[in-house]
C-alpha cells in the first residue's frame, strides 16, 4: 500500500534487520513513507461555532425571534435568544476542547536513540523509518516495533487494550527464522505505538521498527474515530417523523389564523407566526443541544474524548444493541 513499508516477511528477515539502516536507505524510505506522524487538522473555535449555528433549525429560531420583535414580543425574543446563544456557544466550545484533545494524541514529541550506519544516534521520532533499529527505554511508544533483544522489559498497554497489568514483552526467537511473521501471531514480541514502557535494561533491549505514523495500532484506532460512522437507529428515524408531524400541524394552524383575521394582512402573518412558534417551538433543539453539551462536558471531565456529540443521545441504544446481539444479560 502506499506510505507503507514492508519490513519483514519471516522472523528471518526481522533477524537480519538488527544491522540497522544506512542514512541513504532512510532517507529513501523517508520519502515513501513520509514522516512518523499522524496527520490531523488542527481544531478552530470560530469553525466550531459557525459550524454549530450554520444548522438549519437555527435559520428558524433566529426568523422566529425576529417575527417577535415588532408586537411586543421583543422581551420572550430577548430571553430564548438569549438562551439559543448561550447553548449553541457551550456545545461549540465543548466541541471545541473534545477535538483539541483528539489532536493531542496524534501530535507526539520526543527523540529515540537509533543504530544508523554502525553507529547510535539520536533523532526526532519523526525522522523513524520503518527497518529502524532503535534502542527501547522507558517511555512513550512513538512506532509498532518488533523486538528482537530483550532483558527485563515490562509495557503498560492500557492505553490501547484497556489491559491493566504490565505485560513481558519477549524477543523473537532466530529458530523460528522460517515463519512468517505476523503481529497478532507473535504478539507478545511485538510493542505497539501509543503504550508506554515501564522497565527497561539501558541498551539491552532492541527492536526493529515495522510500522509508523498512521500505519501504526495508534494510527489505526484514531482513523477510525475520525471516520467512524454508526448506523441508523429507531432514534435517527423517528426524530424526523415527529419534526414533520409538528411542522404539518403549524402550517395548518398558520392557515386557520389566516382565514380567521384575513381582513388584516399584517396581524393574521404575525399571529400566524405565533401559533407556529407555539407548535413548533424554537428552544426545542436547544433541549437537545444543552444536554448533549453537559454530557459532552462530563465525558471530557473522565478524559473519554468525543469525536462527534451528537451520537450521546443514542449511546444507551448502542449498548443495548450489542447485548441483544450477544444475548448478554444486563
Amino acid at each position: 500500500l502506499a506510505g507503507q513499508w514492508a519490513v519483514a516477511q519471516t522472523i528471518g528477515d526481522l533477524v537480519e534487520a538488527k544491522k540497522g539502516l544506512s542514512q541513504e536507505e532512510v532517507q529513501h524510505r523517508l520519502r515513501v513513507v513520509g514522516p512518523n506522524v499522524i496527520e490531523a487538522k488542527s481544531p478552530r473555535l470560530m469553525s466550531c461555532i459557525l459550524e454549530q449555528f450554520g444548522k438549519p433549525f437555527y435559520v428558524y429560531q433566529t426568523f422566529i425571534l425576529w417575527t417577535w420583535i415588532p408586537l411586543y414580543y421583543y422581551f420572550l425574543a430577548i430571553v430564548h435568544g438569549s438562551v439559543i446563544l448561550v447553548g449553541g456557544l457551550s456545545v461549540s466550545w465543548f466541541r471545541y476542547t473534545n477535538e483539541g484533545n483528539l489532536y493531542t494524541l496524534t501530535h507526539v514529541g520526543g527523540t529515540a536513540e537509533v543504530l544508523r550506519d554502525g553507529q547510535y544516534e539520536t533523532v526526532e521520532q519523526s525522522g523513524l523509518v520503518p527497518g529502524d533499529v532503535i534502542v527501547v527505554n522507558p517511555g512513550i511508544v512513538y512506532t509498532d516495533m518488533v523486538m528482537v533483544h530483550t532483558e527485563g522489559l515490562l509495557v503498560d498497554e492500557s492505553a490501547l487494550t484497556g489491559e491493566s497489568a504490565p505485560v513481558a514483552k519477549t524477543a523473537i526467537d532466530p529458530l523460528d527464522r522460517d515463519k512468517p511473521y505476523n503481529a497478532l501471531v507473535y504478539k507478545k514480541h511485538t510493542i505497539s505505538a501509543g503504550t508506554s514502557v515501564l522497565e527497561s535494561e539501558l541498551g539491552n533491549n532492541m527492536a526493529v521498527v515495522v510500522s509508523t505514523g498512521s500505519y501504526t495500532s495508534k494510527g489505526k484506532l484514531l482513523r477510525e474515530v475520525f471516520s467512524y460512522e454508526r448506523h441508523q437507529f429507531k432514534f435517527d428515524v423517528q426524530v424526523p417523523l415527529v419534526i414533520a408531524i409538528l411542522v404539518m400541524e403549524s402550517i395548518a394552524g398558520f392557515i386557520l389564523v389566516w382565514f380567521m383575521i384575513k381582513e388584516q394582512p399584517v396581524y393574521a402573518w404575525f399571529y400566524g407566526m405565533y401559533v407556529v412558534s407555539t407548535l413548533l417551538p424554537p428552544l426545542l433543539p436547544t433541549v437537545f443541544t444543552v444536554s448533549v453539551g453537559i454530557s459532552d462536558n462530563r465525558l471530557a471531565k473522565k478524559r473519554i474524548a468525543c469525536s462527534k456529540s451528537e451520537d450521546i443521545l443514542v449511546a444507551g441504544k448502542v449498548t443495548k444493541a450489542f447485548f441483544d446481539k450477544t444475548g448478554t444479560n444486563i
